[in-house]
């Protein structure tokens, strides 16, 4: 009786700990829930480290228990602790989404409701979420629950209810826990409205039409160049996913740094390059499901692995730019417009002004380098699209007789069909396909006759809605490559978004459109139709790519005959 009193009485304060503990959590959940935490990881683990060596010292030091505990016995009291405060934690979080939500009453898969978990298994199932997306409003709707506080919607509406000028959605807590750029005014990551659109205003000045001016006969060279490797491989096939992005990536370096890649002329990726892309999957499963977990990451060193040495390429030729810019200042020759994207920021900065990250652009040319194989796969496949595009071309250049080399943005900028193909391709290969997030004011959201709670993380998935049959003239005319369409349709009221809307809009659209419009002109004017190359399966190209955040295509393998 002795020992069982004994064993009653060493036992009962551990009990009274635990359930204390298991409450603390319960509590310690209901009282950050009101609060956006996302960008704080590190401050928060770090209290909880530093609570858990607290208690370990109180153990074993007669705080809590008298005579105090040997170390296994403290370490393995914390342990138990530390187990009772996460099953708290995690069971009144768990009840909590599941039953008492704001979102409880939309529909979607039940363990997406509990865990963002459940979007990063699915994204790395071969990195098809923009499928897996399309497939879970086939089945639950146009409003699905995709995670705890997660709303993907597939209306028009929310469009410009998101996205648009007058909304008053802001970035979602992606934005601020995805790793920055080589200073801390970023462009891409600023949420406030406020100081976005004073710091899109110097991207702007460095993105006019004024400025692409300046740029046109650096686009123009590497647009030549392009065409002469083409040459150079006339009759063999050539993979034109890795050559658009020699393409995209020279005509950034040159237009961003005044820098050349020399990827076009070497026929291999610059290691930063491949630093970024070897990085992009990883940072897609985890930043689009998990950014809490992206943003430790990045914070710790090696971690974040060939994305951070491209972060460090930046820092080194943004510094290098600089110095050349503050020579130029000295000598007084800064009083004419810049030269490159980053020189106006340079500008910006010695005027005061708040600059961006120079990392932004090497997101936004993402989008430029799938544009170029993307086309290039519809019109290879469509030849009679790509004739009538010769005939366009042919006839702006007949002053020239037909010089390839002689294709100038001035020539072709009125050439409609151009600009059709490249938003035709972009509506069924969107650059980021599973769409990009906002966060919905505390009074919520009215979309047609559904109410949007306030606090709310949504997104309009690209390249479910750009297919979506009712919006696009019905099943089979929602995934027909037909440029035409776009004769009667407005960017700005169909149900398409690729360079996204309102003061969000990509600011290196005009650049965008400006070199597509040129490499896309020259080739027509000098090849025939692209073949395919023997074997090459277009059903597995189409349907291969992979959302990576930006969609990733396959290889491209064509064969080009000069006319």
């Amino acid at each position: 009786m002795a020992s069982a009193a004994s064993l009653t009485s060493a036992t009962w304060p551990m009990v009274t700990h635990l359930t204390t503990v298991f409450f603390a959590g319960v509590g310690s959940h209901h009282l950050i829930r009101p609060y956006e935490i996302d960008s704080y990881p590190i401050t928060i683990c770090g209290a909880y480290l530093a609570t858990l060596t607290a208690v370990f010292v109180g153990y074993y030091s007669k705080v809590f228990v008298n005579g105090g505990l040997e170390v296994a016995a403290a370490a393995w009291n914390t342990l138990a602790l530390s187990c009772a405060f996460n099953i708290g934690l995690a069971t009144s979080m768990l009840i909590y989404r599941a039953f008492f939500h704001r979102l409880h009453h939309f529909p979607g898969p039940f363990p997406a409701k509990l865990s963002r978990f459940y979007a990063a298994r699915a994204s790395a199932n071969g990195l098809q979420m923009h499928i897996t997306t399309q497939k879970m409003h086939e089945r639950y709707g146009d409003f699905v629950r995709t995670g705890p506080h997660h709303l993907s919607i597939l209306r028009p509406a929310a469009i410009p209810a998101i996205y648009g000028p007058a909304t008053r959605c802001v970035r979602s807590p992606w934005y601020s826990a995805t790793p920055g750029g080589v200073d801390d005014l970023s462009l891409l990551q600023t949420r406030a409205p406020e100081p976005h659109k004073r710091r899109k205003k110097i991207w702007e000045r460095g993105l006019s039409f004024k400025a692409l001016q300046t740029y046109e006969s650096r686009v123009r060279a590497k647009a030549d160049l392009l065409l002469s490797r083409l040459v150079e491989s006339a009759g063999k096939p050539i993979d034109m996913t890795m050559y658009g992005m020699f393409y995209g990536f020279d005509v950034m370096s040159e237009v961003g740094f005044s820098k050349d890649f020399n990827m076009l002329k070497s026929g291999e990726k610059h290691p930063a390059i491949m630093a970024l892309h070897s990085s992009l999957s990883i940072l897609s499963i985890i930043g689009g499901s998990a950014p809490w977990l992206l943003g430790m990451l990045t914070r710790i060193p090696g971690a974040s692995g060939g994305y951070q040495e491209f972060i460090e390429w930046c820092g080194v030729e943004l510094q290098a730019r600089r110095t050349v810019y503050n020579q130029e200042r000295a000598t007084k020759i800064e009083d004419k417009d810049p030269s490159d994207v980053v020189s106006w920021l340079l500008k910006a900065e010695g005027d005061g002004d708040i600059g961006a990250p120079k990392s932004n652009l090497a997101w936004q040319e993402e989008a430029r380098l799938l544009i170029v194989a993307g086309r290039l796969y519809f019109l290879a496949r469509y030849p009679d699209i790509y004739r009538k595009l010769q005939e366009q071309v042919d006839e702006a250049l007949k002053p020239d007789g037909g010089d390839s080399t002689a294709v100038s943005h001035e020539k072709i900028k009125d050439i409609a069909y151009l600009d059709w193909i490249v938003q035709e391709t972009l509506r069924l290969k969107p650059a980021v396909p599973s769409g990009v997030s906002r966060l919905t004011p505390p009074e919520g959201l009215q979309i047609d006759e559904v109410r949007v709670p306030g606090d709310t993380i949504v997104v309009v998935p690209m390249h479910s809605i750009q297919r979506d049959p009712r919006y696009w003239g019905g099943e089979a005319d929602a995934v027909a490559y037909r440029p035409g369409r776009w004769e009667t349709l407005s960017t700005e009221k169909a149900a398409w978004m690729a360079f996204n809307r309102g003061a969000s809009v990509c600011p290196g659209k005009n650049l965008a459109f400006m070199e597509l419009r040129l490499v896309l002109a020259k080739m027509a004017a000098r090849f025939e139709v692209p073949q395919f190359a023997p074997g090459f399966d277009m059903e597995a190209f189409d349907c291969g790519t992979e959302d990576r955040f930006t969609m990733h295509l396959g290889e491209l393998q064509l064969v080009f005959t000069p006319r």
